[in-house]
């Protein structure tokens, strides 16, 4: 118990002798009209980003020095008449010190203090002559502690630890108990006495981890590898935890085409355990053979046409061979690592059949069904596959026709043509071959045969019935030509998915051929763009329809979407140089996707 004798004579106004000031607060109260604290003269913004309450003080004094306890004081402005305090919001006490008045200690807001609101406190000094005699038996008790997170307990009692982790209480004179502890350390616990009036009693504690480290080398085939520390992933080789408590942990690295690892680690105090193993392989590089122009598929995701050689990781995969009209064939099959080198066999698709029958006025034309001969009209074909066809019908003296048919599965379908007469006319003149360069055909026709196939092709066109001409563009583009119209149509027929002669590649191969005749093609860059995005939308939709949680189907959707951004950044180059040639807000708007899809922002920036 603080115990002293003390003899207080007041005066009133000043009168001359040692005299000391005492402050306290005539009246606190919100000004909801002053909007000071929002304007750009009174604005203040606190350490949080939050916009500071002012405070006037209204006093002719100056030399004031404010503190707001744990939330701080934001700024401080002496102007006639008054002190402008700035404090954060929801901050509930003050203290005034100054040097000959004294000190108003934690004076507690009576109305709660808002952000961007402005308040008045007016000051009251009386000047008071004090005599004291003291016999002080009390002291300041400190810590310094670390971690600053720490919880510091003295007697039972909770206090308060500033960011910094300080501590601090006036305190009587005693032995205290106190009590440090922190998530992750070891906890400190000690008694201090307190029996010196003029200094201080400082206590340091440092709490000792309670943690530690693991961390995996990234050398060979543990390159990239994922590293998971009970059950929790950290990342992929080369890695470091974060702190771990000490002890036993249990450490799996996993990666695709080997075996996992797994260990047992102990974790001692702030130290780092250090993980080098060797992956043991577990996968086999087989063969997969197929005889028919079948695509190959390893648990839905496509490995190439009529055979594929790779590698596979040990376990169970659904093999499956697609072909259009086919009937899809599908194998699951076991792979271990014994299988090194190993070709497997698979079954082949299973056509499906139609039949067609074939008729014509007049009769005995010659019969050509894609484009492979097939005898002369009438015709009975008992096995067709299903889908569509184009049939081409000739006969000497007679106009060429063409037809397409679509045969369905298990049906005979009916077909009959009916070709015109040839106008006579005199016969071409040819023109003479011309030399290739580029190990193309050279045209034997003339000008007037090679108009009319153009002709014959815009006809098409016009009408709609482009897959019609499909061989006659063909032909076309087989010969010497520097007209880039040719492949770009062709481009489209292929890069159609509705059309059944569908190839993403054949489609490539069209539009990048009409681009090497004329690099400022806009629709061929533009089209050969957009594919790009229909083949990463594609990938994007595999991805989707993947509903399992395995490792195997967690690795195939991540591939599956670094496969889209490939196709993205292939396709990007012809879609930038088509807004070169064209700017348009359409075009503007897919290439603004692309670039925050594959977060390029410099090139985003640059076109916003």
């Amino acid at each position: 118990m603080k115990r002293f004798t003390l003899v207080i004579i007041f005066f009133i106004v000043s009168i001359c002798g040692a005299f000391a000031q005492n402050i306290s607060v005539k009246s606190f109260k919100s000004l909801p009209m002053d909007l000071t604290a929002s304007s750009l003269e009174g604005k203040r913004v606190d350490q949080n980003g939050d916009v500071a309450a002012l405070i006037k003080v209204v006093t002719t004094e100056t030399g004031f020095v404010f503190e707001g306890g744990t939330l701080g004081i934001v700024d401080t402005k002496q102007t006639p008449g008054e002190v402008w305090v700035w404090v954060p919001r929801a901050a509930r006490k003050i203290t005034i010190k100054h040097p000959q008045l004294g000190v108003l200690r934690d004076y507690y807001y009576p109305v709660e203090i808002e952000a961007e609101r402005t308040y008045e406190m007016v000051l009251t000094t009386a000047k008071i002559e004090t005599i004291v005699k003291e016999e002080v038996r009390m002291q300041y008790l400190a810590f310094q502690i670390s971690p600053p997170n720490a919880t510091l307990v003295v007697d039972e009692k909770y206090w308060d630890v500033e960011a910094d982790g300080s501590a601090q209480d006036y305190v009587n004179f005693g032995t205290y108990s106190w009590r440090v502890e922190a998530p992750n350390y070891h906890s400190d616990a000690g008694r201090v006495t307190v029996d010196d009036p003029n200094n201080a009693k400082i206590v340091p504690v440092t709490l000792q981890p309670n943690f530690g480290w693991i961390e995996v080398a990234g050398s060979g085939n543990l390159k990239d590898a994922s590293v998971y520390v009970d059950n929790v992933l950290i990342g992929r080789a080369p890695c470091k935890s974060e702190a771990l408590k000490s002890g036993k942990h249990t450490v799996r690295i996993t990666k695709k085409m080997y075996a996992t690892y797994t260990e047992s680690v102990n974790v001692a105090d702030n130290e780092t355990t250090r993980l080098a193993p060797s992956l043991a392989a577990d996968f086999a590089e087989v063969t997969l053979t197929v005889d028919a122009d079948a695509d190959i598929y390893v648990n839905d995701e496509r490995k190439g046409i009529r055979t594929w050689t790779g590698p596979l990781g040990s376990g169970t995969y659904k093999i499956e061979c697609k072909q259009a009209n086919h009937e899809t064939s599908t194998t699951t099959k076991e792979i271990t690592a014994a299988m090194e080198g190993q070709t497997i066999t698979l079954p082949a698709p299973r056509p499906i059949y139609g039949s067609l029958n074939v008729e014509s006025t007049p009769n005995f034309c010659n019969l050509y069904i894609d484009g492979k001969d097939m005898g002369t009209t009438p015709k009975s074909i008992a096995e067709i596959l299903i889908g569509q066809h184009t049939v081409v019908f000739t006969k000497d003296g007679y106009d060429q026709q063409i037809e397409t048919v679509t045969i369905a599965e298990g049906l005979r379908t009916q077909l009959k043509a009916t070709l015109n007469k040839t106008p006579e006319r005199p016969a071409p003149q040819a023109n003479k071959p011309t030399n290739s360069s580029n190990g193309q055909k050279t045209s034997t026709n003339s000008q007037a045969d090679l108009n009319a196939l153009y002709q014959k092709i815009n006809a098409a066109l016009e009408a709609g019935k482009v897959m019609s001409i499909l061989n006659d563009l063909l032909e076309l583009d087989s010969y010497e030509h520097n007209d880039p119209s040719v492949p770009y149509i062709l481009g489209t027929l292929y890069g159609d998915p509705i059309n059944r002669i569908y190839d993403p590649n054949k489609a490539i191969a069209s539009y990048q051929k009409a681009l090497r005749i004329n690099p400022n093609y806009y629709n061929a860059n533009y089209n050969l763009g957009v594919l790009y995005i229909t083949l990463a939308n594609e990938l994007i939709a595999q991805a989707n329809d993947i509903t399992g949680v395995s490792k195997a189907e967690m690795e195939q959707y991540d591939n599956l979407f670094t496969q889209s951004d490939d196709k993205l950044r292939t396709g990007l180059p012809y879609l930038e140089k088509a807004y070169q040639l064209q700017p348009s807000e359409d075009v503007k708007t897919v290439l603004l996707a692309i670039y925050r899809k594959l977060k390029m922002d410099s090139k985003l920036k640059g076109l916003k």
